[in-house]
């Protein structure tokens, strides 16, 4: 069919089906864990505007897939495509978060406290003394609200750099770590160093601490989608993002070291803020490993990089438009 021929050149490849079905599993998951805790979720207008920009992206991949044009204009379909996932996964991990904390598994940061203290870090001193450097609090703070535009440029600016490997590969970690992330936060979840050492951060955290509590102990049963935040502190999906958004980029040394630098300090804030036990952080670094691992063994063995391989060797390519003719 000529659709079919045309979507292998699209986007539609083994990365993107691994990833489509991951989050229809995912998916069922959530809705049937939300009626089983007696949760419901509540939409807003803040519904509309992220299904809008995704609606947006998804029909101009679905255009380029009825009229698919130049192949010099195919990368575009899949930059669209690419941002679709993930502001889906996204859509399906966030509200996730809250049927990991209404299972209610007890808080691990005792455990997490012992070993930063085994290691010889103290977050609370850490912040405090950070507190009497306002130069580096104003940067590293910086640096750690980079991360959702780092998220939401990866795929149109990979696509301006015309990198399919880097764009597949960003896509996978980003579905891995999140994935990897709310599973984690469902078995072993964390109230966070500021609620253990009753400190206050350098960022208004009253809103999750008080979501993370409620939900946790079932005071709180219904999501405001519009006060959808971040709740996972173990690990540290800062921490995860900052390493593979960098690791992408090897292939491209003069935009890697940058974002090398921006990103290293990212990951320092996730400590010297206060907001993650140096736990966090170690572990968040532990599942971009096995993310950067688990990509090319999985690919060798399901073909999940042979369609970008294939597209990136410069050899002439079918015109999708001519499939069936």
């Amino acid at each position: 069919m000529p659709l079919q021929q045309a979507g292998r050149h699209l986007g539609l490849n083994s990365v993107s089906y691994a990833c489509l079905i991951a989050q229809a599993a995912l998916l069922i998951v959530v809705v049937i864990a939300y009626r089983l805790c007696g949760l419901s979720i509540v939409f807003d207008n803040q519904t509309v505007i992220r299904a809008s920009l995704t609606g947006i992206a998804l029909a101009i991949w679905a255009s380029f897939l009825i009229v698919p044009g130049r192949q010099r204009g195919w990368l575009t379909a899949e930059a669209a495509l690419a941002f679709v996932l993930l502001s889906m996964i996204t859509s399906i991990v966030v509200p996730g978060q809250y049927v990991a904390l209404a299972i209610g598994r007890p808080f691990i940061d005792e455990m997490l406290v012992r070993a930063d203290a085994a290691i010889g870090i103290d977050v609370s001193a850490v912040l405090a003394w950070v507190r009497q450097h306002p130069r580096l609090l104003a940067t590293i703070q910086w640096a750690y609200a980079t991360l959702p535009l780092q998220i939401l440029l990866a795929a149109p600016i990979l696509r301006i750099l015309r990198d399919r490997d880097a764009l597949w590969e960003f896509v996978f970690h980003y579905h891995f770590c999140l994935i990897v992330a709310l599973v984690a936060s469902a078995l072993w979840p964390v109230a966070g160093p500021y609620q253990w050492f009753g400190y206050s951060t350098p960022l208004d955290l009253s809103r999750v601490i008080t979501q993370v509590n409620g939900f946790h102990d079932g005071t709180l049963t219904v999501v405001q989608w519009s006060e959808l935040d971040g709740l996972i502190s173990n690990p540290s999906f800062h921490t995860a993002t900052g390493l593979y958004a960098t690791w992408v980029l090897r292939r491209r040394r003069w935009l890697m070291a940058p974002m090398l630098a921006i990103n290293c300090l990212l990951i320092l804030a996730t400590v010297l803020m206060g907001i993650h036990y140096a736990m966090d952080t170690i572990a968040g670094g532990l599942v971009c490993a096995l993310s950067c691992l688990t990509y090319p063994v999985l690919g060798r063995r399901l073909g999940l990089e042979a369609p970008v391989a294939r597209l990136k060797t410069g050899e002439p390519q079918p015109d999708p438009s001519a499939a069936g003719t």
